[in-house]
């Protein structure tokens, strides 16, 4: 497995999906661009300062030449797949956990 780095513009707020999903020693190029999408997809939802056109770039450790290179537009069909289907993912991930319960109220 070629080895690679995640660098984020704003790193602090698109950290907790990458932290969650990507293992170092095992997670392909491409599902790290996944969970990376995701998690800005996140970000955008909440913070109308991070928005669209949407860049990924891939480069080499230690090489700072450009590899790949992805632009993604506001409706890019890719970028709407992926927000799409993170959302429903989600909510359906959401509903197959316990139940939280609170203690009923004291009259």
């Amino acid at each position: 497995m070629t080895s690679f780095e995640i660098f984020l513009r704003d790193p602090l707020s698109l950290r907790p999906i990458l932290d969650r999903g990507v293992r170092f020693d095992r997670t392909s190029l491409e599902d790290a661009a996944r969970y990376a999408l995701i998690s800005l997809d996140s970000t955008m939802r909440s913070n109308v300062t991070v928005g669209s056109p949407v860049d990924l770039l891939v480069y080499t450790r230690d090489d700072l030449r450009l590899n790949r290179h992805l632009r993604f537009a506001e409706r890019d069909p890719d970028l709407v797949a992926i927000h799409t289907q993170w959302e429903q993912a989600l909510r359906v991930a959401v509903q197959s956990l316990p139940s939280v319960k609170f203690d009923e109220p004291n009259s």
